[in-house]
């Protein structure tokens, strides 16, 4: 296994930014293998699945590229005001990342936890056909409620979303555009710890879902907002996927 850094000028951003990647050792010429895209949370950065958790472990045996992006506290959104990173995490960081690294495009995964879940979550329900599976782990799964959280900076909700805060029924909400989908849909696996402040949230996204028939895992168990959750439930997310 092997652990990178990759720096590069994003055309989409307009910038340069980084992204840090793990790369399996017993890919042979010409191989082809799956690719899993792991999303930070609004606190953190591109580095904190490899700080706080075991990833590195769980995959140094296993065929997978594990691509961990940095997109600052975007919500992973093309923002009304700032940076397209919905974009740039759906479209060209697989482009570049196909080119640096042995990765088929027809096996690609994405997952995060809290602001990540809701990033991976959005990238897999707009562009079903591009994911196998997503998974979401105390992912903010209802936007709308919180873009009207009274403690959150207005400043920093009309940069997402701009100054009407319109945000119902856009693309930037998952309960909309769940609704939307027809034919391939990724498979979804929810988790949230019971005693999560965003519990009820992701409650309510997991029965709209099974109530539109689409293909939910659910896992929860006691625990909260905390790293020692997400890191058992990434190792439970690549058993999801049979990594």
């Amino acid at each position: 296994m092997a652990i990178g850094k990759i720096s590069f000028l994003s055309g989409t951003l307009g910038f340069t930014t980084s992204f840090n990647v793990l790369l399996p050792d017993t890919v042979q010429k010409g191989e082809k293998v799956p690719v899993l895209y792991l999303l930070h949370g609004l606190s953190d950065d591109h580095n904190m699945w490899l700080v706080r958790t075991s990833i590195e472990m769980y995959v140094r045996l296993k065929k997978i590229v594990v691509i961990m992006p940095e997109v600052q506290k975007s919500f992973y959104l093309d923002m009304y005001y700032g940076d397209a990173y919905h974009t740039y995490i759906t479209k060209e960081l697989p482009e570049v990342s196909s080119k640096f690294f042995p990765i088929d495009p027809a096996r690609q995964y994405i997952a995060g936890l809290s602001m990540g879940g809701y990033g991976a979550l959005k990238a897999a329900l707009c562009h079903p056909e591009q994911y196998m599976a997503v998974g979401s782990f105390s992912g903010v799964t209802d936007i709308v409620a919180f873009a009207k959280d009274a403690n959150k900076s207005e400043k920093f909700l009309i940069s997402l979303f701009g100054p009407d805060l319109k945000v119902k029924d856009t693309d930037n909400d998952l309960f909309y555009v769940a609704e939307g989908l027809k034919g391939k849909v990724p498979s979804i696996y929810l988790s949230c710890g019971t005693e999560d402040f965003l519990y009820y949230q992701n409650i309510r996204f997991k029965e709209h879902c099974l109530k539109l028939g689409l293909p939910v895992t659910y896992c929860e168990e006691p625990a909260s907002h905390t790293w020692d959750f997400w890191d058992r439930q990434i190792k439970r997310f690549l058993e999801f996927i049979g990594i």
